[in-house]
């Protein structure tokens, strides 16, 4: 109780400094020679605790000043101190525009680029941060020709990227796992696009339309708290004063596919209307990038002495993907009569990623596992956020509030894999094998793993189709966040001040998730004959005028690996070893649209639905809120 009454008494204690007449002092600080806004600029009134950095758009704010004579002072790395006379009158808002001019060294003459600008921008931020910050700059993130948001973010000290095709999708932060690391925009979460974790995929992130990254390695109390590992948050700005109309394009060559099919396209503008108090902003983004590779992984037994490694097996894999990135956003900014500023913004990325994975093996012991794999997807992660941002000044004290939506999806409408059986036979007449796998000796398998790969016969026409998969997946995210914080400046003296701040917060996340899988159990049956209509009447199927037209099948039905190569195309992964033969992708697609809603005797289906996946479905609401 006692300690109740004692916090009441401070909070009046501060309260009652408020109800003195105070003024204010609002500004920029820009660049003599370009008017550039200069950001986190530091203003401070000599002799008083009173202070502030610029923000992002090199404005300033300093509010509970007595009345009285004072001397303004605003420092930037960089740049030559500047000083001011200034008298605050109580009750009144002063505007003081600062001009600071570079910092001459006498010496050669030295050119300062926009890059340069930018990262003393970022340096001054990380300076005058009241948490432990650092800072991307926007012309920093235009020189460097990252692949997304993710990619400079990891330039920065102290973090680790995963990677995903070669480039980077999530950070670690203190080497933590990125679900605990939240992603902003403005402040503002970026939603969860990942179906099983709550991390977000930085590379549907495009870096064009981004003013600057923050990362906050330690948080405070008016941010979420679930971000134990930091905080990554993605700035805008207001418009610039200056009309602006900026068109990159750039493209890039990929040496695993030898092709040039990649580019980046970014399209920006920005203009002030109405005496510039309004602000627009738009720009969008088109990119497609080659993300393919190639995986070789050997595995190893004891020799029967137990003296030497002997290579049991090759699993070669290559994937040939292409991902394509577009993305708009609208931002727009209005000045209010207060003195503050609120923000309109909108911003939209849509990822689409097409892939087809090839693998196969080559067992030494376990022969009756030879297995040729063709795998291919499509997946589609969408993100939207929106937001209406605040920053005002109501009775004396500052508002920051915040009314957004976010929303995400993944869902892979097409994923269907088929495996193909090499079994190990031998002719019946000759004794002597003729498919599957041979045995070479131990002094080959103590040798470079290549060597085994002769021992293969690759009798295709031996090889017929075991099982496939069709897969589906959905996953959506919806979010609703509002907050109102207030800030109240107080000034106990001259030497000691600071700032009263309270506020709230809401948010209400909702989740769902749906998974199904159809399995077509090739090889415990004979080729199913019948297919269900669109008017649901069995009938027997028909592949005239289609590949499958001369269908090979073996003695007992099954259907041969055959149906599926056309010219028999190969591949030497990592230029080495050899994944062959590289089904063709058309031929099984085709075979899914032909066969999808087979029958094998009328009575029973050809894919039957699989309900283990079942339970990953889930649909769930959260709800947080604080003070």
């Amino acid at each position: 109780m006692k300690l109740s009454h004692l916090n009441v008494l401070v909070c009046c204690m501060f309260l009652s400094f408020a109800m003195f007449g105070q003024g204010r002092l609002i500004g920029l600080v820009t660049d003599s020679l370009t008017n550039n806004e200069l950001i986190g600029a530091n203003v401070y009134l000599e002799g008083t605790a009173l202070g502030t950095s610029t923000d992002s758009d090199g404005a300033y704010r300093i509010d509970g000043i007595p009345a009285g004579s004072y001397r303004l002072v605003v420092s930037y790395l960089g740049y030559q101190e500047k000083s001011k006379s200034i008298q605050v009158v109580d009750d009144e808002t002063q505007t003081v525009n600062i001009l600071l001019i570079y910092d001459v060294v006498q010496g050669k003459e030295v050119t300062i680029t926009a890059q340069a600008e930018g990262q003393v921008a970022a340096i001054n931020q990380q300076i005058n941060s009241k948490t432990i910050m650092n800072v991307v700059s926007e012309e920093k993130i235009q020189e460097l020709p990252d692949a997304n948001a993710a990619e400079a973010v990891g330039r920065l000290p102290g973090v680790a990227i995963e990677r995903s095709g070669g480039e980077a999708n999530k950070v670690v932060l203190r080497g933590l796992d990125p679900v605990f690391t939240t992603i902003t925009i403005d402040g503002v979460r970026v939603p969860t696009t990942g179906v099983d974790e709550r991390d977000v995929d930085l590379s549907t992130i495009s870096q064009g339309s981004l003013a600057g990254i923050e990362l906050h390695k330690a948080i405070t109390s008016d941010m979420d708290g679930d971000g134990i590992a930091g905080s990554i948050n993605f700035v805008t700005r207001k418009a610039p004063a200056k009309r602006t109309l900026k068109l990159d394009a750039r493209g890039a060559y990929n040496g695993i596919e030898e092709s040039y099919g990649q580019y980046v396209t970014s399209l920006k503008y920005s203009d002030r209307f109405m005496n510039d108090k309004v602000g627009v902003q738009l720009s969008g983004n088109l990119e497609q990038r080659i993300r393919s590779d190639e995986e070789y992984d050997p595995s190893y037994n004891f020799n029967a002495g137990g003296f030497a490694w002997l290579v049991n097996d090759i699993q070669l894999t290559y994937t040939d993907e292409v991902r394509k990135r577009n993305g708009v956003s609208a931002l727009f900014d209005f000045d209010t009569p207060d003195g503050g500023n609120i923000k309109f913004s909108n911003v939209f990325s849509l990822t689409n990623r097409n892939y087809v994975t090839y693998e196969r093996n080559y067992p030494i012991e376990d022969k009756e596992d030879l297995f040729y794999t063709i795998r291919d997807r499509e997946q589609e992660i969408a993100t939207f956020n929106t937001f209406l941002k605040g920053d005002n000044n109501f009775l004396g004290m500052v508002l920051d509030w915040n009314v957004a939506y976010a929303s995400s999806r993944s869902k892979m409408p097409y994923d269907y894999t088929m495996n193909f059986h090499e079994p190990s036979l031998a002719d019946p007449v000759t004794n002597q094998q003729i498919s599957g796998m041979g045995d070479p000796s131990d002094d080959v398998r103590q040798t470079d793993p290549v060597n085994i790969i002769p021992f293969a016969y690759n009798n295709f026409e031996r090889a017929y189709l075991y099982n496939a998969f069709f897969r589906g997946e959905d996953a959506k995210e919806n979010e609703i966040t509002a907050y109102l914080n207030f800030s109240k400046p107080y000034n106990l003296s001259h030497s000691l001040s600071g700032n009263l701040k309270f506020g709230g917060k809401y948010r209400k996340k909702s989740r769902e998730r749906s998974f199904s899988e159809e399995v077509g159990a090739y090889y415990i049956m004979a080729f199913p004959q019948f297919v269900k209509t669109e008017d649901g009447s069995i009938v027997p199927k028909d592949f005239t005028g289609t590949r499958f037209e001369n269908l090979q099948l073996a003695g007992s039905g099954l259907v041969l690996l055959t149906n599926f190569l056309e010219g028999v195309d190969d591949r030497d992964v990592f230029d080495k070893y050899q994944l062959y033969p590289l089904i063709n992708v058309d031929a099984i697609n085709e075979w899914y649209d032909l066969n999808k809603n087979g029958f094998d005797n009328i009575t029973n289906d050809e894919y039957d639905v699989n309900r283990e996946p079942d339970v990953l479905f889930y649909d769930i609401d959260e709800r947080v809120s604080g003070a």
